[in-house]
């Protein structure tokens, strides 16, 4: 509280800058000026004020809201707490009550650790609530009456306040605003003194003591929601790894056997229940099949122990044929029997021994690793007939034998290919445009641009090509030679998806928001197109495709349906469980599946087939398929740092 010593008796009296001029002391009653110092000291202070922004010295709308409405803010981070808690709670009771790891400690890190932290920041964001809105009264509160029967005074400027029935008063001189509230002011009375030195300073640090307090109590709200979460998976993922170092031997009373599946033979548990054998997998081995099969107690099985596994050679992560070195269990669950191989890196791959697949012939091969310290995601995958060349943003070409892999930088984000010898296409985005928008552009084989074709008007897909021509949309369906030379509408309206042939382009018409209704046209390297069919059901990405003598594409529900390539009525082939890519030909279809965040196969079925009953699966064990590329001699695709090559043996 500002002030200025008495002229007659020395003691400290309050001043008001509304009234500069006069002092009133309450020791020896003396009414009049200041002192000349004082004087000029009040003027200064004035000077301060005024030069001040009136809204440093006001509330917000949410800061009056905090202290006219405080059970608010405290309803509201309840509310935040009760729903940052409450998956917490159900997973520690999942753990508890559900399948869980047999692992207390784990149990305990993962389930109540997790939630105990969650508590107790809960329990902290309550005092800090009640702190934070403590402060904020104490830094705005108005100076109580000098004596009974008196207003009270502005915290800022001294200036008298109008009495009223509301808890924040605005001062009629400097405009701030003052809590009058009898309690606020009770608080500070006692930390209150007369400042009679350094106005200026006091005044400026009152005007503006208050800013920040209620915006720090809400940002506690959101902290609390994200940071915690956070904070409780981090804690969680140190005592895992802890605990995956600390190895244990193998239960070597868990009996094993070989079990033929369409993903070749895999390794199931054997478990009684009930007086019935079951062979336990874990996971379904193959689309369509169960993850526990009963079989007939008096069927004759060749069992095996874990230790037996040592030395043979199993499917192991992103489809890699590796070597058993060891056999072993850890503290993350003590009920799981793991196999432990080494990679050409030398680094430990561990995987379950439960629903662990064979290698089969063909097998396997992995074609080439994409060393680097972050590995970008692969857009786009195609070949030259000698190369794969691979959109992740830049170009990455490596040969279909092996080999290193060549890195090529492009100056935007490049999305698609599609190549031939001698020659690329590709799209490319700038950075920051529409994910749609994307420049055309014809490349040489080294990757670099030699003209552009299109810019900013182009969509990512259907984006397709034959020994002729490349197919990309724009306004509708156009085509360009590989040479590069003018491009030629071939369609109107929304494609939905193309498939090009030596003979030409398929494609997919009209549909929209609410319809999954196309029509599918043909239209031949020279000459007009045609209609195939008018009533077409596909999924939002179809992947159409041509395999020999039909056209295949993906309906909702993940149905694998197929068309005539003369035309006529579709016909559904069946549903295969989380189908997302096609590629196919003459020989074959291969359908990539998506089971899991991290579980992906890739399953085969032949050209002609009537239904997805009879498929077999090709690869087991993929954690990602972010491209395929089918070859006359193999199929390639793209895991993760990994490009695989699987041999075709149809």
């Amino acid at each position: 509280m500002i002030g200025a010593s008495c002229p007659r008796c020395g003691a400290p009296c309050s001043v008001s800058l509304a009234l500069p001029d006069a002092i009133t002391c309450g020791h020896c009653r003396y009414s009049g000026p200041p002192p000349e110092e004082a004087r000029r000291e009040i003027y200064a202070a004035i000077a301060v004020l005024r030069g001040m922004s009136t809204r440093r010295r006001q509330l917000g709308g949410l800061q009056r809201r905090a202290i006219t409405r405080s059970w608010l803010y405290s309803a509201l981070f309840l509310v935040v707490l009760v729903l940052v808690v409450a998956p917490f709670a159900l997973f520690a009771l999942v753990l508890v009550l559900g399948p869980g790891p047999d692992n207390v400690w784990l149990t305990a890190t993962l389930g109540f650790g997790p939630l105990l932290l969650v508590l107790l920041s809960g329990a902290a964001g309550v005092w800090w609530l009640r702190r934070s809105r403590q402060k904020l009264l104490e830094s705005c509160a108005a100076a109580p009456p000098a004596a009974p029967g008196e207003p009270a005074r502005c915290h800022v400027c001294g200036a008298s306040l109008q009495a009223g029935a509301k808890a924040l008063v605005r001062c009629g001189y400097c405009q701030a605003d003052n809590i009058v509230t009898n309690e606020a002011m009770a608080r500070v009375a006692h930390r209150q003194a007369v400042v009679t030195t350094g106005l200026e300073d006091t005044v400026r640090r009152n005007a503006s003591s208050f800013g920040m307090q209620t915006l720090l109590v809400n940002g506690f709200v959101v902290v609390m929601a994200l940071g915690a979460p956070v904070a409780c998976f981090a804690v969680a993922v140190i005592v895992l790894m802890g605990l995956s170092q600390m190895e244990l031997p193998p239960d070597e009373t868990v009996h094993y056997v070989r079990y033929p599946t369409p993903a070749g033979e895999c390794l199931a548990r054997v478990e009684t229940k009930d007086g019935k054998r079951i062979l336990n997998f874990k996971d379904p081995p193959a689309p369509g099949m169960a993850a526990r099969l009963s079989v007939p107690t008096d069927q004759k099985l060749s069992e095996l122990s874990i230790k037996d596994l040592v030395g043979l050679e199993v499917v192991g992560p992103e489809n890699r044929v590796l070597k058993v070195k060891r056999v072993l269990r850890t503290e993350v669950d003590r009920s799981v029997n793991l196999l432990r191989m080494v990679d050409h890196e030398e680094m430990n791959q561990d995987v379950e021994a439960m629903g662990t697949c064979f290698p089969r012939t063909p097998r396997i091969a992995q074609l080439a690793h994409r060393d680097a310290l972050m590995v970008d995601d692969v857009h786009d995958m195609a070949t030259d007939g000698k190369r794969l060349v691979l959109a992740t943003g830049d170009l990455e070409l490596l040969s279909k034998t092996g080999g290193a892999v060549t890195s090529v930088s492009t100056a935007d984000e490049t999305h698609a290919v599609e190549a031939q010898v001698g020659a690329l296409f590709t799209l490319s985005r700038v950075k920051d445009e529409a994910d749609w928008v994307h420049d055309l552009e014809l490349r040489n084989a080294s990757g670099g641009v030699v003209r552009q074709l299109a810019q900013n008007s182009v969509h990512r897909s259907p984006f397709t090509s034959n020994a002729r021509y490349v197919y990309y949309v724009q306004s509708g369906l156009f085509k360009v030679s590989w040479s590069g030379g003018e491009a030629e509408q071939i369609a109107t309206g929304s494609i939905h998806g193309a498939a090009a042939d030596d003979a030409g382009v398929y494609y997919l018409t009209g549909g929209g928001v609410l319809s999954s209704t196309y029509s599918l046209s043909f239209a031949p390297n020279d000459g007009a197109p045609r209609e195939l069919c008018r009533e077409a059901h596909a999924a939002g990405n179809p992947q159409l495709t041509v395999a020999g003598q039909r056209l295949l594409w993906l309906a909702e529900g993940d149905q694998l349906m197929s068309l005539d390539t003369k035309g006529g009525a579709p016909t559904s082939l069946g549903r295969i469980e989380g189908a997302r890519g096609i590629r196919a030909d003459a020989r074959s279809i291969y359908v990539a599946l998506t089971l899991g965040v991290t579980r992906h196969q890739i399953v085969r079925l032949p050209a002609d087939a009537t239904s997805t009953t009879n498929l077999t699966v090709v690869a087991p064990r993929a954690s990602s398929v972010e491209a395929m590329v089918l070859e006359p001699e193999a199929l390639y695709w793209v895991d993760g740092a990994y490009v695989m090559k699987l041999p075709r043996g149809d």
